[in-house]
C-alpha cells in the first residue's frame, strides 16, 4: 500500500513539473525573463519554487510581458450588459470580468475542473481545443492570439482545492466554531450562490459557460486567491499574473512586484540576497490568519509583521441594549439592518452538497455587505487603517489586534457605555458623543471597573465559544511547524487533507487565543485578580501588552484615581 501511495505521488508530481516546463517555455517564447528555480512538492502538493543559484538582492528576477497577464480592464468589454449590474453581484466587481474569462476559457479548452491537476496529466500530451486569449478590443494584434493553455493547464482544480474552507465539510468547519472565519465562509457561500442563480436566469450566455455550480466556484475561487492589483498602461486593475502567482506567502516581504510601463512588463524584484536552494516567495500582504486561511487556504504560525509584531486579530461581537429611536445615534445602532437572529448557530451544509449548488437560496437575504469581504489581493503593504468595526443591527463587531491599542480604547469605549446608567448616557449623548469616541475623561472609577468587568466577560465567552479546546490547541515548537516526512499527498488523500485542514485551524484558534489571554491579562491585573498562571499567559503575549497597560495604568487609571481619591469615592 505504501509502495502504491508512493508511486502514485511520485507520478502525480512528475506530471506537474512536466506542466511548469511547459508554461515557462510559454512564457519565453513571449519574451519573458524567469528566474532559476526548481520545483519542489510540500505536504498537500503544494509547489515550492526554489532557486538553483543565487541571487543578489535588488535584482529583477522575473518580468513577465504584458500580452501573458490577463486584468480585468481588458477583459470588462466582454460582460454582457444583462451581467453588468454590480449591485446584484456577490463577488467584487474587479473580479467579474476575470472570472467570466476563466469559464470562457474553461469551456473552449474543454478543461474539466472536477479533475484535479494529475487525474487530467493523461491529456497532456494529446492535441485538443487551445485556450485563445480573446480580448474584445486589443491593444496590440499579438495580445489578441496569445494562447493561454499552458497556464490553464497549471491552475488548480477543485479538488485541488481542498485546502480552502469554502469547500471543507462539516466536520472540518465544525473546528472553526467561536472564530470570525466561520461567518466568512457562511457568508460567501451564500454570496456565491445568489450571485451564481441570478446570472443563470439573466444571461444564456453565462448559463452557457457554466453549467455546474461547481465550475463557477473554481473560476471564483482562483480568481480570488491568485489576483494581483496593480496600475496597468495607466489603469487601476486586478490581473491574473502566470508563474509569480505560483510563489508562496512569507513575511516579512523577501519580494516585491511592480508593472513597468516603459517594459510593458509585470516584474519581481528581490529585497533581499537569495542562497542557493531558497525557496523564492512573494508577500500577500499583512494580513490576519482568518483572511489568509479563507482567502488562500493556509495559516501561518507565528503571524509576524516586519517588526516582529503579530498580525493576527481577533472579533468581539458586543449586543446593544433596546433602545428608543432618539439614542439609536448615540449606540450607532443600524435600525436598517435586520436582526441576524442567531444564524452564525445553524448547522452548515456540507461541502460537497453546496457545491452542487441547488436552488432555494433567499434572493433577498441579507449579509454585512452584500459581496464577499475585501477580495484575497496580493497587495504588499496594505497600510492599517484604524480599528476595524462593523455595526450590524443591534451588534458592534470590533475587530481587536495585537498591537493595536486604538482597538483596545475603541472596545473600551463602547463597555463604558455599557456599564453606566441613564444620567451619564443622556450626558453623553447631550454632548454629542456615541458608544464608539468615550475617553477615560468621560469616565469615573466604578465605571471604569464596570467596563473592565464586561471586557473580562466578553472574551469569557468568546474563549468558552472555540469548538478546539485549549488542550486541544497546546502545541510544543516541532508542533508549530507541522510537516510529515512522508507526505502522500493528493486530492485522495482524505485523512492527510483533515491533517492539513486541523493544522490551520489550530494556527488561526491559537493566535485568536493569544490576544484574548491578553485582554484577560490586562483587567485582572488591574483589578487585582490575577493569578500566576493568568500573569505568565499575559506575559506570553509579548511586551506590546505590557506597554499598553502600563501606559493605561500611568495616565487613565491614575487620573480616575486621583479623582476618586479627591471626591472621597475611592473605596
Amino acid at each position: 500500500r505504501q509502495n502504491v501511495d508512493t508511486f502514485g505521488a511520485m507520478a502525480e508530481r512528475e506530471v506537474i513539473s512536466r506542466r511548469i516546463s511547459r508554461l515557462c517555455g510559454w512564457l519565453e517564447r513571449h519574451g519573458a525573463i524567469l528566474p532559476p528555480v526548481e520545483p519542489r512538492f510540500g505536504v498537500g502538493g503544494d509547489i515550492r519554487l526554489h532557486l538553483t543559484a543565487a541571487v543578489e538582492k535588488g535584482s529583477c528576477v522575473a518580468q513577465i510581458p504584458r500580452a501573458c497577464v490577463a486584468t480585468s480592464a481588458q477583459m470588462r468589454e466582454m460582460v454582457p450588459v444583462e451581467l453588468r449590474d454590480e449591485r446584484q453581484l456577490g463577488v467584487p466587481a474587479e473580479h467579474w470580468p476575470l472570472i467570466l474569462w476563466l469559464l470562457q476559457q474553461r469551456k473552449h479548452r474543454g478543461l474539466e475542473v472536477t479533475q484535479c491537476r494529475a487525474e487530467a496529466g493523461q491529456a497532456d500530451d494529446q492535441d485538443g481545443k487551445r485556450a485563445v486569449f480573446a480580448a474584445p478590443s486589443p491593444r496590440k494584434e499579438v495580445e489578441s492570439h496569445v494562447d493561454f493553455s499552458a497556464y490553464l493547464e497549471m491552475l488548480p482544480r477543485l479538488p485541488d482545492l481542498g485546502h480552502m474552507p469554502m469547500l471543507w465539510p462539516s466536520e472540518h468547519l465544525g473546528l472553526l466554531r467561536g472564530s470570525h472565519a466561520l461567518h466568512r465562509v457562511r457568508q460567501e457561500r451564500t454570496a456565491l450562490l445568489k450571485t451564481y442563480w441570478w446570472a443563470r436566469r439573466r444571461s444564456p450566455f453565462f448559463e452557457e459557460l457554466a453549467p455546474a455550480f461547481g465550475d463557477f466556484v473554481w473560476a471564483c475561487l482562483i480568481v480570488n486567491s491568485r489576483n494581483f492589483e496593480c496600475r496597468v498602461d495607466g489603469e487601476p486593475t486586478t490581473a491574473l499574473v502566470p508563474f509569480i502567482d505560483m510563489l508562496n506567502h512569507h513575511r516579512p516581504k523577501q519580494t516585491r512586484w511592480i508593472y513597468d510601463r516603459a517594459e510593458r512588463a509585470f516584474e519581481l524584484w528581490t529585497e533581499k540576497a537569495h542562497r542557493l536552494g531558497e525557496e523564492l516567495f512573494d508577500s500577500y500582504g499583512a494580513k490576519p490568519n482568518h483572511e489568509l486561511l479563507v482567502d488562500f487556504g493556509f495559516c501561518v504560525h507565528p503571524n509576524l509583521d516586519s517588526m516582529g509584531g503579530g498580525l493576527d486579530e481577533v472579533e468581539i461581537v458586543i449586543s446593544l441594549p433596546d433602545v428608543a429611536a432618539d439614542d439609536a445615534d448615540f449606540w450607532c445602532i443600524d435600525q436598517s439592518f435586520p436582526d441576524p437572529g442567531g444564524k452564525d448557530e445553524r448547522e452548515d451544509v456540507d461541502g460537497e452538497v453546496w457545491l452542487l449548488g441547488e436552488e432555494g437560496v433567499d434572493e433577498n437575504a441579507e449579509t454585512s455587505s452584500g459581496t464577499l469581504e475585501p477580495p484575497g489581493h496580493r497587495d504588499d503593504d496594505a497600510a492599517s487603517q484604524g480599528p476595524r468595526t462593523e455595526i450590524l443591527g443591534r451588534c458592534i463587531h470590533l475587530f481587536v489586534a495585537e498591537q493595536d491599542d486604538a482597538a483596545f480604547f475603541q472596545l473600551l469605549s463602547i463597555c463604558r457605555a455599557k456599564a453606566a446608567d441613564s444620567q451619564p448616557l443622556k450626558a453623553w449623548a447631550g454632548r454629542g458623543k456615541t458608544a464608539l469616541s468615550l475617553t477615560v475623561q468621560d469616565s469615573t472609577l466604578l465605571l471604569e471597573s464596570r467596563a473592565w468587568g464586561i471586557i473580562r466577560e466578553l472574551c469569557e465567552k468568546k474563549l468558552s465559544a472555540y469548538a478546539l479546546k485549549e488542550e486541544e490547541a497546546s502545541w510544543g515548537p516541532e508542533e508549530a511547524s507541522w510537516e510529515p516526512e512522508e507526505a502522500s499527498w493528493g486530492p485522495q488523500e482524505a485523512g492527510a487533507a483533515s491533517e492539513v485542514n486541523r493544522c490551520n485551524a489550530l494556527r488561526l484558534i491559537d493566535g485568536e487565543r493569544k490576544i484574548l489571554r491578553w485582554l484577560m491579562h490586562m483587567v485582572e491585573s488591574l483589578l487585582g485578580m490575577e493569578s500566576e498562571a493568568s500573569r505568565r499567559e499575559g506575559g506570553a503575549c509579548g511586551d506590546f501588552g505590557d506597554a499598553i497597560l502600563r501606559r493605561y495604568q500611568q495616565r487613565s487609571w491614575q487620573l480616575l484615581l486621583d479623582r476618586a481619591t479627591k471626591e472621597g469615592s475611592v473605596q
